[in-house]
């Protein structure tokens, strides 16, 4: 249980717990594509994916990933020492063959300062084989998966052009929790289209899971994306969130989510210049972290709190 006064379970504490002190990830590039890229499921990609958005500066496919691990390490460093996650986080890190997704893990669990691997992927590229490969991982230094929903309603994950449905999710989630790894899920809240009780209802979704970790994202309307096309030809097609009805919606969110499941974070925070379109007046991914929190305060709620 989360200590209530914090109001909701923090994936801070999450990894406190399962590491014995404080965590950092360090970004990992390991120059994978993606099956919506390069015409294996389809070509374009998401239509809101712009991958250059949060791609930390020492992440870098053509380095090694041991030197990425060492530069992480040093830019993290300058702040403070920190046990360290290795970040599987650009593109699709299970769209290869296992034995080389076994290699590339690999590098980072021979790294003396990794704990643990966080491998970020798709719901319709985790095969028997590839999950196997994660196990056997996993069973040398904690892994965990983090898979890509982005929504629970097939109508919306097809405008995406995700190219996979919410069933695969579950399955997905489902046969790696079976393999005795912790698995998280992304979902983006102002989707469009999406109303806002069927905002609400993805939490209601997840908490159905054997999901450990949610990470929330209000949509962003990024350059050089499809979205940002649209966004062009029609502004009325995109309805972004202001930041006093997103914290209004994450509480909302939050009393829903089964009390169990840590959440990453609210929001996400692309770089500046690569925003089609600015908004929320300088408000940051922290302070939405902040504003949640005081509002649950207020409504004298929690975590939980409508979770049947």
């Amino acid at each position: 249980m989360f200590d209530i006064n914090q109001r909701f379970y923090r994936y801070s504490e999450y990894l406190t717990r399962k590491f014995g002190s404080k965590v950092q990830k360090i970004s990992v590039n390991t120059g994978l594509s993606c099956p919506n890229l390069d015409g294996t499921r389809s070509f374009g990609g998401c239509i809101y994916c712009n991958n250059e958005g949060f791609v930390p500066s020492y992440s870098n496919k053509i380095t090694p990933i041991p030197d990425q691990i060492d530069q992480g390490i040093i830019f993290f460093e300058r702040k403070r020492q920190y046990q360290y996650l290795a970040y599987y986080q650009s593109y699709t890190n299970t769209h290869t063959s296992p034995e080389n997704l076994r290699n590339l893990l690999m590098q980072s669990v021979n790294h003396p300062k990794i704990v643990g691997i966080v491998v970020s992927t798709r719901p319709d590229c985790v095969s028997p084989e590839i999950i196997s490969v994660l196990k056997e991982v996993h069973q040398i230094k904690p892994l965990m998966v983090e898979f890509g929903m982005e929504s629970s309603l097939d109508r919306t994950l097809k405008l995406l052009n995700r190219g996979h449905s919410y069933e695969q999710l579950c399955s997905a989630v489902e046969r790696s929790a079976q393999a005795g790894l912790d698995v998280g899920v992304h979902v983006i809240l102002g989707l469009p289209g999406e109303l806002r009780d069927e905002i609400i209802g993805h939490a209601r979704a997840i908490s159905k899971l054997p999901v450990s970790i949610v990470k929330i994202h209000q949509l962003q309307i990024v350059k050089r994306t499809k979205l940002a096309k649209l966004y062009r030809e029609d502004p009325n097609y995109v309805q972004l969130i202001g930041w006093e009805d997103y914290v209004e919606i994450c509480c909302d969110f939050l009393e829903i989510l089964r009390s169990d499941i840590a959440v990453d974070r609210f929001a996400s925070q692309t770089k500046p210049e690569l925003l089609e379109v600015p908004y929320w007046d300088g408000v940051k991914n922290h302070h939405i972290t902040h504003l949640v929190q005081n509002r649950m305060v207020e409504r004298q709620s929690y975590q939980g709190k409508h979770w049947e």
